[in-house]
């Protein structure tokens, strides 16, 4: 078995900048790795464009009896 060694220039910059890119993805890719800073919020569009324009009813309330119930008055009724 005969080992091929790289006698050009060309071939060594090749070989230098393939490394380098190789490299570069990984460094790229190592902080997917990692836990989110933050927790996104399960907000659907409807939601987000609610709290932007600040009018966001809660999804759910609590009754007397300490229930959740959906807040389906609050949240259909006609905006003023």
């Amino acid at each position: 078995m005969t080992k091929t060694t790289i006698t050009t220039r060309s071939g060594v910059r090749r070989t230098r900048l393939a490394s380098a890119g190789f490299a570069l993805v990984c460094l790229t890719m190592l902080p997917s790795c990692q836990r989110q800073l933050f927790d996104a919020p399960a907000m659907s569009q409807f939601e987000r464009y609610d709290r932007w324009r600040d009018d966001y009813q809660d999804p759910y309330t609590y009754d007397a009896w300490g229930d959740r119930r959906p807040n389906l008055r609050a949240r259909l009724s006609q905006p003023r």
